[in-house]
């Protein structure tokens, strides 16, 4: 009796579970049940789309009404709170986390950047970014989503490359719109533009790809590659970019080729450190089998990150002081507006220690 009453309860929280992917494909399309992992998913997707690149990042999605994305964060909100991080409840934690009305008014972030040299030198950018929203006051979030805030504009397919920008404030009764140099006055649709969402700038909330060198920037930083190998950031960087027919290509061929780098370059070092030397190559491995899938034709860049400006046009994209109004005013290219510069490329920064931050914490981050 007690099996049975268990097999009921295994098959309720089934049916709802599927109810709850299907709530969420109505409210955002094609971008949560049918893009999930299946086995053999990948191969069959890649068949479908003959080897080409395809992106899981919303890009191909049509535009989504501001209610109903406020319904999915309402939602959102609702399952994780009732059920924890995990499972379904993580698909929707990112989207509920950057609606405005749930966000802090400032958090802190540090850049970690390890040059090119034979020591490998880290340094650190501390920024106190503006995040706003809600009752927060008005910051990035507030600025392109707050209360009376409606910001419309046009782009190509992959949304890079932004060609107007109309900034409409109910509060103020204010509309402006801004075009990009070069833009025809025909090319401007203001009735058939995109209503900018979560998405527009939150593009890779799961699976974010990485350049080559934030990846082993990070992988540095977090030990999982040893500093005390000389060069080891120039090598790194110049083995991942390279081209490799497979995964099991760069596999083979990465240990190879940083052995025998230390082994012509440092032999007395390679003969103490080989040990070091094979680590260092997994986790260059690993790092290429996380971003780089080359007969699915995804490589570096395949699919740029909207959050901040380093390594994509990101929030260049419009605040590039290319975008003009009427009457000769740009949207604005300020750093101040988004965030506070509290220490730059230094290799300890005293605000850290004054905050009492631990060397590997990072803060938040997008």
């Amino acid at each position: 009796m007690k099996l049975e009453i268990r097999k009921s309860r295994r098959r309720q929280r089934g049916a709802k579970g599927v109810q709850y992917r299907q709530n969420i494909d109505d409210l955002l399309g094609d971008s949560s049940f049918h893009r999930q992992q299946k086995p053999g998913s990948r191969e069959t997707h890649a068949r479908q789309t003959e080897g080409h690149a395809a992106d899981c990042a919303l890009e191909g999605d049509g535009p989504h009404p501001p209610a109903n994305v406020k319904q999915f964060i309402h939602f959102g909100q609702r399952r994780v709170h009732n059920h924890g991080p995990g499972g379904f409840g993580g698909d929707v934690a990112v989207l509920s986390q950057s609606y405005p009305n749930r966000c802090g008014p400032e958090c802190r972030r540090v850049i970690n950047s390890v040059a090119e040299d034979e020591t490998n030198s880290l340094t650190k950018t501390v920024l106190l970014m503006h995040i706003g929203g809600g009752n927060a006051g008005p910051g990035i979030h507030g600025a392109h989503l707050g209360p009376g805030v409606a910001i419309r504009y046009g782009a190509d397919e992959s949304r890079q490359n932004i060609s107007w920008v109309e900034s409409n404030n109910t509060v103020t009764h204010r509309t402006t719109l801004y075009v990009a140099a070069e833009t025809k006055s025909e090319a401007v649709n203001r009735t058939a533009g995109r209503v900018m969402d979560c998405v527009d700038c939150h593009n890779r909330p799961t699976h974010a790809f990485e350049v080559p060198e934030r990846a082993v920037d990070h992988s540095l930083a977090s030990g999982e590659l040893s500093n005390s190998l000389p060069f080891i950031k120039k090598k790194a960087v110049e083995l991942l970019k390279q081209n490799y027919a497979s995964q099991e290509d760069a596999a083979a061929r990465i240990p190879a080729s940083l052995a025998q780098f230390y082994q012509q370059t440092f032999p007395a070092l390679f003969g103490e450190h080989q040990a070091e030397i094979s680590r260092a190559a997994q986790g260059l491995i690993a790092i290429y089998r996380r971003n780089v899938f080359p007969q699915m034709k995804v490589s570096w860049g395949t699919y740029p990150n909207n959050i901040g400006h380093t390594d994509f046009p990101g929030c260049f994209r419009c605040h590039d002081n290319q975008h003009t109004s009427s009457d000769a005013k740009l949207i604005p290219q300020d750093c101040d507006t988004c965030h506070n510069l509290l220490a730059m490329e230094d290799p300890a920064p005293k605000i850290l220690t004054d905050l009492g931050v631990a060397p590997g914490d990072s803060g938040a981050r997008h």
